[in-house]
């Protein structure tokens, strides 16, 4: 049977701090606390550390916060260069892996979006599937049981896009070895794959680590790429995820992707993974068209969008587009 962890001694927090430049510094400043209030429930204020763009107004919040506050001394590291989320999230956990004895590591976005009421829950998971599996490279992700409410339907159905997707690619490279996708805990539902709050079992860390630190220097693949590469290289290297419903507002006070071109940013990942996996365009165009096809997105005015998206794989492919898409 498994057993409660202490959690203060084992979980080490990850947090990306970005805010876009024309953010009003006194709102970043009351998300910034709200979001650090109480990370001493859950774990050790060596085991905390915040990732922030060097000259930010983030920086400066950190710099000056007084002792009343709850950011008053949090370790912060400095990114010298901004290069995404994926970047941050890769410089965080190779600084907590060198430095610290967690056995599990989360990562929760800055944004008041992660309530750290969730927290052990996920470690709680995390414990029961590796002791029931005998596997220790895990990674529990916070799922949101609404994508619509926090995020509007347009995203929502990006979103179930690029996730029907990517799964699909994965479980055919995996295919190829006689291999499948664990799905046992994905709670009966859809991987929420682009929640940024996770929890990795620290073999599933370094992994992510490496992942992150292998991604061309493309900003429209570093967009979206911090959840899904790890995604794709733990489930191929034996690892698999679980996920738990989490909290989540119904709209969120900021978002960083506000201005995202999606079929840019999310087409020039999907090209990456096509190429990273080896799958024939051909292949992963009948993977996409397969997803494309559930999204009733792609039956408004925003079908261009997708078939822009669609773009980045077709540029090769010999098959030519099919109905109900023509």
């Amino acid at each position: 049977m498994y057993k409660t962890p202490d959690i203060l001694e084992k979980v080490a927090v990850l947090i990306p701090v970005h805010f876009r430049p024309d953010e009003d510094p006194k709102l970043i400043g009351k998300i910034l606390e709200d979001t650090f209030r109480h990370q001493d429930l859950v774990c050790r204020s060596e085991n905390l550390l915040a990732v922030v763009d060097r000259n930010s107004a983030a920086e400066k919040i950190f710099r000056e916060a007084g002792e009343q506050s709850p950011l008053y001394g949090v370790n912060i590291h400095i990114l010298q260069e901004n290069r995404c989320k994926a970047g941050a999230v890769r410089e965080g956990l190779e600084n907590l892996l060198s430095r610290s004895d967690a056995e599990y590591f989360a990562t929760r976005d800055c944004d008041g979006d992660h309530f750290i009421e969730d927290l052990p829950r996920l470690v709680n998971f995390l414990l029961y599937a590796s002791e029931l599996t005998g596997n220790r490279t895990v990674c529990v992700m916070g799922s949101r049981s609404s994508l619509e409410k926090p995020m509007g339907w347009i995203r929502q159905e990006w979103e179930n896009l690029t996730n029907d997707f990517l799964t699909s690619a994965i479980a055919f490279r995996l295919a190829e070895n006689l291999g499948v996708i664990d799905q046992r805990f994905w709670n009966g539902a859809p991987p929420d794959i682009q929640s940024g709050y996770r929890l990795y079992s620290r073999r599933a860390a370094r992994i992510a680590a490496d992942s992150l630190g292998a991604l061309p220097e493309d900003r429209h693949i570093l967009k979206f790429a911090c959840e899904f590469e790890p995604f794709v290289d733990i489930s191929l290297q034996g690892g698999f995820f679980c996920q738990v419903n989490r909290l989540t507002l119904v709209e969120q006070p900021v978002s960083s992707f506000s201005d995202s071109n999606y079929a840019l940013d999310y087409g020039s990942y999907l090209k990456y993974l096509v190429n990273k996996l080896d799958i024939n365009l051909d292949t992963a165009l009948l993977l996409f068209d397969n997803a494309l096809s559930k999204r009733s997105l792609f039956f408004t005015d925003h079908r261009r969008e997708l078939l822009e998206c669609r773009s980045f794989l077709e540029e090769e492919a010999s098959i030519p587009l099919q109905a109900p898409f023509v």
